[in-house]
């Protein structure tokens, strides 16, 4: 027993220290992680002016190049530290993390929408993205998780809970890895800052404008082999046995009950920008249709407002309100999938950011 506790504390304290790091899946969550790390002390920590940072809509959504080229043209180094999955607890750690090690920085491009606003902080994907960043968690200032999950972190914050898949599927896979990390090490830095995911999907095959569209069409959908790439997660959730029961009985939509800790938590991680006389523009991205219906509280909307409020006289602040500019009677023309923009949707956030922070 002491034997192999001893072996499992000599691995723990090599995977902390990097050793396997060189063989990390360069598109997991881990590696791509590890890959922007590499990029961001490549290009200079001290020579970054502003970064962009949210979830996969952002992510996703907005051409990283343009963006960056044009803040370029007025003499700023904007760069991006935007990763899909993050949730809050992720997006405190990135943010902080920067402000800390990046001397130069002058401002935070933050894009949310209002289900990641009112979306509570797990441990699925928290590690995985943050573990390079890891410094910077801060349970304690931001309290933003219910107490019962927050206890779970020191097992999640083990490094052989975080490494131990990716050392399966190497052992399991050491060509395809090779392969993989040969051709990960030809990518240029600036190609992972110029990232533009093209998605050219779109949602208007099939309805989705209620709770009633979406559950025909997933009744349409469930026995399609394959399913429609963007009408996944309609089938999944609107497929079910009792979609119905849930969605009539609002039990998807009900309030947030504990929204006070909700709106400390982000009113929390603007401030601490803000009091680091740093500059923020808060970017509010719509939500499709169904997270209105189906995954979005019915209080999201006051929450949101209420996160917001205290720094609308902050010269330090913007806000970018993006909730409205797609009508709803078009959103199947501007979304790959629910969740995401394709490009023409992607196209007009890009333009909208850019306008924001140049005029």
């Amino acid at each position: 027993m002491i034997i192999i506790l001893l072996m499992f504390l000599v691995l723990e304290l090599l995977l902390r220290m990097g050793v396997y790091n060189p063989l990390l899946k360069p598109t997991s969550y881990l590696g791509s992680s590890y890959e922007r790390l590499a990029a961001l002390k490549d290009f200079g920590l001290n020579d970054i002016d502003w970064i962009t940072t949210g979830d996969s809509r952002i992510d996703w959504g907005i051409n990283h190049e343009k963006l960056r080229q044009a803040q370029k043209q007025r003499g700023v180094n904007h760069l991006r530290m935007s990763f899909g999955g993050a949730d809050f607890m992720v997006l405190q750690s990135l943010i902080d993390w920067s402000i800390k090690h990046m001397d130069s920085l002058d401002g935070v491009v933050l894009g949310v929408s209002e289900h990641k606003l009112t979306n509570n902080s797990t441990f699925t994907k928290l590690y995985p993205i943050a573990w390079p960043f890891r410094e910077s968690l801060n349970f304690e200032r931001y309290n933003i998780m219910p107490a019962d999950l927050k206890r779970r972190r020191h097992y999640y914050g083990l490094a052989v809970v975080n490494y131990i898949s990716d050392i399966k599927d190497f052992i399991t896979n050491p060509l395809d890895r090779i392969k993989e990390l040969k051709k990960a090490q030809q990518q240029k830095p600036v190609n992972i800052f110029d990232y533009n995911n093209k998605l050219v999907g779109d949602l208007c095959a099939y309805s989705l404008d209620s709770p009633e569209s979406c559950i025909q069409t997933a009744k349409q959908l469930m026995n399609k082999k394959p399913i429609p790439s963007g009408f996944k997660s309609p089938v999944r959730l609107c497929g079910a046995p009792n979609a119905k029961l849930r969605i009539n009985s609002n039990r998807t939509t009900a309030p947030i009950k504990d929204k006070r800790r909700l709106i400390n938590g982000w009113r929390s991680l603007i401030r601490g920008v803000l009091n680091k006389d740093k500059k923020l523009l808060f970017v509010l991205l719509p939500d499709h249709e169904m997270y209105n219906y189906l995954l979005k509280p019915k209080n999201a909307h006051q929450i949101t407002k209420q996160i917001i409020a205290p720094f609308k006289s902050n010269p330090n602040f913007m806000l970018l309100d993006l909730r409205e500019f797609i009508p709803q009677q078009e959103q199947c023309k501007y979304y790959n999938d629910p969740l995401h923009l394709n490009d023409k949707g992607g196209r007009l956030l890009t333009k909208k950011v850019i306008q924001k922070l140049i005029n």
